[in-house]
């Protein structure tokens, strides 16, 4: 494991980042891998949710807006672009969103993202883990 910030999360990272911030444990398999030897459960990450059902990591793609939307609606996660002016002040050079959430103590929680659903995905694991979160190596 290695600890990220959560600003930095991108791609796979983020994904199991989000996972985890809902409850999605790293499923232990050792005893399924000794009995199917040759089970396709053997070459991919599998997940057990709270209620311990398994699913396939790979399946939990949080970073398409049909999962990953739904969810930080949920959490009532906003975002807004916020675009940033060239030397000239008259174009625009690439901006960030911006996401934010409001802790249950009055704090508003920001993170950022290239697209939209990234900043706000990002916000949903600030919320749960804080500025850092820890997470397998092999995902960064």
């Amino acid at each position: 494991m290695i600890q990220v910030n959560t600003n930095c999360l991108n791609a796979d990272a983020l994904n199991w980042a989000v996972a985890k911030s809902i409850g999605f444990l790293p499923a232990k398999l050792d005893k399924w891998k000794m009995a199917n030897p040759d089970s396709a459960m053997n070459h991919s990450k599998h997940y057990v949710d709270q209620n311990g059902y398994h699913t396939r990591f790979d399946k939990l793609n949080f970073l398409d807006w049909s999962i990953g939307g739904p969810l930080c609606e949920r959490q009532k996660i906003s975002a807004c672009f916020e675009p940033h002016f060239d030397e000239t002040g008259v174009g625009f050079k690439p901006g960030v969103w911006k996401a934010t959430i409001l802790k249950s103590d009055g704090a508003v929680l920001t993170a950022i993202g290239a697209t939209e659903l990234e900043a706000k995905l990002r916000c949903l694991v600030l919320f749960n883990f804080g500025d850092f979160v820890r997470v397998p190596k092999e995902l960064v």
